[in-house]
């Protein structure tokens, strides 16, 4: 099965490549990319966490350059940054403000799903007793 995943996806590149594509091609899915078989490392909590504390992009970042003319990209590149300030600058703020919003709305999540976990194994205990009460009646 991997082999036949493999080969959809090196023919739907190449006929990308190649500029021969046809919307009725075959499009794999991620899951059958990426298998489950792939470990995870971080866990949730982690991710999260992460990102609570990345969020902010920034507009401003050092502008560099090891090529010979290095000093004329370099200062043409300050010049052109500052001419499309005034388009950039407000699409990172609210990249950063979404990003915010984001995290916390999947830190909230999460709680939300710890909550209803142990409110789920709760229940589960209570339905196993009810179960041994009704066997011990009969």
């Amino acid at each position: 099965m991997q082999d036949t995943k493999g080969s959809a996806v090196e023919s739907l590149y190449q006929a990308v490549m190649e500029q021969n594509w046809e919307e009725k091609e075959y499009i794999p899915t991620m899951q059958e990319l990426v298998p489950e078989a792939v470990p995870h490392i971080y866990s949730l909590d982690d991710e999260v966490a992460w990102l609570q504390t990345n969020y902010d992009v920034l507009y401003y970042r050092p502008i560099k350059s090891n090529r010979i003319v290095g000093v004329l990209l370099i200062f043409f590149r300050k010049i052109v940054r500052k001419l499309m300030a005034f388009l950039i600058h407000p699409i990172t703020c609210d990249q950063s403000t979404y990003n915010v919003h984001v995290a916390s709305t999947l830190r909230k999540m999460e709680i939300e799903l710890s909550d209803q976990k142990s409110l789920l194994e709760d229940l589960q205990e209570l339905v196993e007793k009810q179960k041994k009460e009704l066997e011990g009646r009969k």
